[in-house]
């Protein structure tokens, strides 16, 4: 319900009110096809990066690229299944802050991920008045927060697959 992933992208706040056992094209259940998206990353993510990993030394892109895996795992675990909540983000953060220690890389993409990530939470946990009126005035707030998501992901992304070739 307060999950601004892919499906509040797509949908907006009516992804709250569809049910994800509905049809996509008449093939399969919402559900599915976000299990299918977040297995294929899972499965991905990890062949991206096994070349480089597999080198002996312990240089820092091959150290980045071991926190980048299960940071863009999680997002991609947040993105894209639709049974999801806000709080299943946050490992993203410290995997994600450790890779942006080693390598300036994905600095960008991973402070524009954790800001979403804490709006996503204010939207979820109001704190004051002031982000109550925020996501009041701003009624599609939650799906654009959506596609920023989705957008960060696929820098973190294209970082990664920058990373592995250098190896």
């Amino acid at each position: 319900m307060y999950a601004y992933n892919v499906w509040i992208a797509l949908f907006g706040l009516a992804a709250r009110d569809r049910p994800d056992t509905d049809l996509l094209f008449g093939l399969t259940s919402y559900r599915n096809v976000g299990s299918i998206l977040f297995a294929i990353f899972a499965l991905l993510l990890p062949v991206l990066g096994a070349r480089k990993i597999r080198r002996a030394g312990g240089d820092s892109t091959r150290t980045e690229i071991i926190f980048w895996i299960p940071a863009l795992t999680t997002y991609s675990f947040f993105l894209f299944n639709t049974e999801m909540h806000e709080r299943y983000v946050f490992l993203l953060i410290p995997l994600g802050l450790i890779a942006t220690v080693l390598s300036r890389r994905g600095t960008w993409p991973y402070v524009v991920a954790s800001v979403l990530f804490f709006m996503n939470m204010l939207g979820a946990l109001p704190w004051k008045a002031l982000d109550r009126a925020l996501f009041k005035e701003l009624p599609n707030l939650p799906a654009v927060i959506g596609v920023c998501n989705v957008g960060a992901f696929a820098a973190m992304l294209a970082g990664l697959v920058r990373a592995r070739r250098r190896a």
